[in-house]
């Protein structure tokens, strides 16, 4: 009984941790880049080609680029913005996050989806708080609108 309800628990964890969470969903427009203070791996070319981009994401896709890029893989951390300052470098109201309750999301593994050519999978990478969304490309942070 107790190995059960052990294996219960472990299955309820990882269900948990590979669901998408309900804010990443929806129809997305990408904004202009926010200036975090750190390197860019995008060129001023490559950063106009996001700014317009509409993502979509549903609990079993994403389509960016003309493309449907099954989500194979969901990774969900909750930080806090001292989390956050820890492990980008800078803080999130840089980006126009909140303070705390962060939801940072990577859908698939990185460089898997190769949806967009040159850039590195726009959409898998979102940052979430209070109803303000940001989606991170080439270690560059753009605004996202519904």
């Amino acid at each position: 009984m107790i190995k059960l309800l052990g294996f219960g628990i472990i299955a309820f964890a990882l269900l948990a941790e590979g669901q998408l969470p309900s804010s990443a969903v929806g129809k997305w427009t990408v904004g202009k880049p926010y200036d975090a203070g750190q390197p860019v791996g995008l060129d001023a070319k490559q950063e106009g080609a996001i700014v317009g981009l509409v993502i979509k994401v549903s609990p079993s896709q994403i389509t960016v680029c003309g493309k449907d890029v099954p989500i194979t893989s969901v990774k969900v951390d909750h930080l806090t913005s001292s989390d956050f300052l820890a492990k980008y470098n800078f803080t999130p109201n840089l980006i126009g996050l909140g303070d705390s309750n962060i939801l940072d999301i990577n859908l698939n593994k990185l460089h898997s989806a190769k949806a967009c050519g040159e850039f590195a999978d726009p959409g898998t990478h979102l940052l979430i708080s209070k109803g303000h969304a940001v989606v991170e490309v080439g270690n560059d942070y753009f605004r996202l609108t519904k």
